[in-house]
């Protein structure tokens, strides 16, 4: 169990430089990109869908832009969210 404490307080500790490094990355993954607007059209826009290991939440942010509107995320860490 202390290992995950660790990598919690490590992420913790690095959540504000992961999100401004994180922030943008989908810019720079047509394909990513892609996959996500497939994914979107998949599901239907009302039904819930959680992003596992979220972070800052980018992904999840660019699924509800792309029409997915029931979405959430978790995290190991309560400071990257």
């Amino acid at each position: 169990m202390k290992q995950w404490t660790d990598l919690q307080k490590y992420y913790d500790y690095r959540s504000a430089d992961y999100a401004r490094e994180h922030a943008n990355e989908l810019g720079k993954k047509p394909l990513d990109r892609e996959l996500l607007i497939r994914f979107s059209r998949m599901v239907n826009s009302d039904a819930p869908v959680c992003e596992v290991g979220c972070g800052p939440g980018q992904i999840s942010r660019y699924l509800f832009e792309t029409g997915v509107r029931d979405i959430f995320g978790v995290d190991i860490s309560p400071e990257m969210i």
